[in-house]
């Protein structure tokens, strides 16, 4: 006979689908509770109902309706005698508590029993138990919608209403309005509307940096959600140290490292020179002694050194001269010249240093 009630009531519920299950205005745990019974997740309702009976802040309607869920589960189990107790606490506290259109058709038959004998003795804190915090209320809220967004299909309409009465019902802190935005973005998400989406990841973020989704949620949320992270860091100042050196590039540099090239071509120059004066010499000694071979070598090799000599001081002294220049050349009254002979160089400066 319970089972028949049940099939007999979900047939009913799927008659009643065009009503809503529960009003975003109800108690979020009061939703919770309809919207799990209707998806047949009786373990977590069942500890909903629990809690949700010591919860503060909740109307005598929003309790009643309470005791009617706590009655259908009864009805379930066969437990009829409860499910009678039950709703006459739920007339005690609303005496005009409708049943969801959703109910099961049993439950109609027992309040209409129920309202027809005299009404029960209430006793003092019949619902027993130590009242409920808020933060305890909000895990449990968060834990139904994880739930519900893990399972997904393609109605999400008790989300997105689990989701508004707990923002407009619970008096949230910062913090845990932080959490319901991040599951209002999962829930975009899943719908395919990725700036909604944004909106709400960016809401979460903006109060909680470290917050991370759950591990349910898809890879395509995941990037959305990271992406929003990411916009919203800090950008990276690079503050330059007071002990930083700045080189400035100064306009006579240039002059001193032309004129430092040639001083070494000149230098390259002395030592060719030299090596032609050595060469010159032993040519004489060579036509001294008869050596002909000796006297050839060494005057190939004194003409080869003293060509590249010249050469270099030619170069040498041209690169000092320009080097000069360009060093001395934004200083009023100076004067330049530089000459190159065979056998010597000389490089001239004048002016007011």
């Amino acid at each position: 006979m319970p089972v028949l009630a049940h099939i007999i009531g979900l047939v009913v519920l799927v008659a009643a689908s065009d009503h809503p299950t529960a009003a975003a205005t109800d108690y979020p745990l009061v939703v919770a509770g309809k919207i799990l019974y209707e998806r047949q997740l009786t373990g977590m309702c069942d500890e909903v109902v629990r809690l949700a009976k010591t919860a503060p802040n909740l109307q005598d309607g929003e309790r009643a309706q309470l005791h009617l869920l706590a009655a259908m589960r009864a009805i379930d189990d066969g437990h009829e005698a409860e499910a009678k107790h039950e709703i006459a606490r739920a007339l005690r506290l609303d005496p005009s508590v409708p049943a969801s259109p959703g109910a099961l058709l049993r439950l109609h038959d027992l309040i209409a029993e129920v309202r027809s004998q005299p009404p029960e003795e209430s006793a003092q804190g019949e619902d027993g138990g130590e009242a409920a915090t808020s933060e305890r209320v909000l895990t449990v809220v968060i834990q139904v919608i994880d739930v519900l967004l893990e399972r997904l299909k393609d109605e999400d309409k008790d989300v997105k209403q689990l989701l508004e009465s707990t923002r407009t019902k619970m008096a949230l802190t910062a913090d845990e309005t932080a959490q319901v935005a991040l599951r209002l973005g999962i829930l975009k998400m899943e719908k395919r509307d990725v700036p909604g989406a944004k909106v709400a990841f960016r809401e979460a973020l903006r109060t909680n940096r470290s917050m991370e989704l759950p591990s349910y949620a898809t890879g395509a949320t995941h990037n959305v959600f990271n992406e929003v992270k990411y916009a919203l860091q800090d950008p990276v100042v690079v503050t330059p140290s007071p002990f930083s050196i700045v080189f400035a590039e100064d306009p006579q540099r240039p002059g001193l490292y032309l004129g430092g090239a040639g001083l070494a071509l000149i230098a390259g120059g002395v030592v060719a020179g030299s090596i032609a004066l050595t060469a010159s010499r032993n040519q004489q000694i060579a036509s001294a002694n008869g050596d002909w071979n000796a006297y050839v070598r060494s005057r190939e090799t004194g003409k080869m050194a003293a060509n590249v000599a010249d050469g270099l001081y030619g170069v040498g002294a041209l690169a000092v001269g320009v080097g000069a220049f360009i060093f001395l050349r934004n200083t009023p009254g100076t004067a330049i010249g530089a000459s190159s002979e065979s056998g010597h160089t000389s490089v001239v400066i004048g002016g007011n240093f």
